[in-house]
């Protein structure tokens, strides 16, 4: 497979093919500066900067408490952003990174179906998170596994995986799940946050799940035995979104705690955003919480279901030709997959200025080049 082609005037998105047995520290250990610039960036919003040594303290001891395999990973690259603020005398960019290895505060939507352009199946996501600097930030990245590579659509100093493609074996997506409903208020949010650090029995961060799955799955049945799997105790819930590379092998996995329901997309494929479709489990969808309407905070996911999977089917796609609320100013990437045939196309986005979105009409515009695999 080649290098990705860059597309339109914009700056670039990096592309970084790591060496067999190079992990996510690696990664931080090359783009050290712009880790450090786009930790600085996230901490600046919504007064992160003053919590980030109290939600770095936290974060690090529920990790240790819940066994994450990727444990020191986390804390040899704490250790190198550290080591790298003390040296410039800048401590503010010192704290913070198991805090943001955590924050489960995206909300997303995806559509997997089989792909109207070719053999195998489509997998479409619009991320949207509410950080600056997420969209200009992005790369993507190669990551060697004994199974073959995995390209993730990440960030520097990220040790998760939230959105990638295994060539040959599948793509994988994951979205916020509903919370409790105490969290349609700041304070109900606020204690279920703190629920989630009192949490003491060995949990799996979902962004940890899906990596361990782009590791060592060989396979769309491996990935979904593992989604499936009950050995998995989550530490938060959410919604994966899985493809292979036969058309009919989409699933959407409903995840909370050991628990697991699986709905199979087939030939007409599947839509998800950020409330439960299956599942009997209660919870706040987002676009809900504090109390406002959908329509008012988030975008309502229903509604941004039914748009993506009617994007998703058409044969060239633009995203920002998407409807608003698909495409809002919160969206931050835009990543579509084809595992079978090792299509890939991702891009970062950003918010838009009121001046571009009175020319373009859209909340979001591109932050960097298109990349494209083929």
């Amino acid at each position: 497979m080649s290098q990705p082609a860059a597309q339109e005037s914009l700056a670039p998105l990096p592309y970084i093919a790591l060496a067999p047995g190079e992990t996510a520290f690696h990664l931080l250990q090359k783009k050290l500066p712009e880790a450090q610039a786009l930790l600085e960036t996230c901490l600046s919003a919504h007064g992160l900067k003053y919590l980030a040594p109290y939600g770095d303290y936290f974060s690090k001891k529920r990790l240790q408490q819940w066994e994450t395999p990727f444990m020191a990973e986390l804390t040899a690259m704490a250790s190198l952003l550290q080591g790298q603020a003390r040296a410039q005398h800048a401590r503010q960019t010192a704290k913070g990174i198991f805090f943001l290895n955590l924050i489960y505060e995206w909300a997303c939507t995806a559509a997997a179906l089989p792909d109207p352009q070719g053999p195998g199946p489509r997998l479409m996501r619009i991320l949207d998170w509410d950080f600056p600097g997420l969209g200009e930030h992005l790369m993507l990245v190669r990551f060697e596994t004994p199974q073959g590579p995995y390209y993730s659509a990440t960030w520097p100093g990220y040790a998760g995986v939230l959105t990638a493609m295994a060539p040959g074996r599948f793509a994988i997506a994951l979205n916020q799940a509903p919370s409790p409903d105490c969290a349609r208020y700041p304070l109900g949010q606020l204690a279920g946050v703190m629920r989630l650090h009192y949490q003491h029995r060995p949990h799996w961060p979902a962004v940890h799940l899906l990596r361990k799955i782009c590791e060592e799955a060989k396979d769309y049945d491996a990935a979904l035995a593992l989604l499936k799997s009950d050995g998995y105790c989550l530490a938060a819930p959410f919604l994966g979104t899985l493809t292979g590379v036969a058309a009919h092998e989409t699933a959407l996995i409903e995840a909370k705690g050991t628990d697991r329901l699986v709905t199979y997309g087939g030939a007409a494929g599947l839509s998800v955003g950020n409330e439960w479709l299956s599942a009997p489990w209660p919870g706040v969808g987002r676009g809900q919480h504090w109390g406002a309407s959908s329509k008012d905070r988030w975008g309502e996911s229903a509604l941004r279901r039914a748009q993506i999977l009617d994007c998703a089917r058409q044969p060239h796609v633009d995203p920002f030709a998407f409807p608003s609320p698909l495409l809002n100013y919160r969206s931050r990437l835009f990543f579509m997959a084809n595992a079978a045939t090792g299509a890939l196309i991702v891009q970062g986005l950003r918010k838009a200025t009121p001046a571009e979105q009175e020319t373009t009409g859209c909340a979001a515009v591109a932050a960097t080049q298109k990349y494209s695999l083929a």
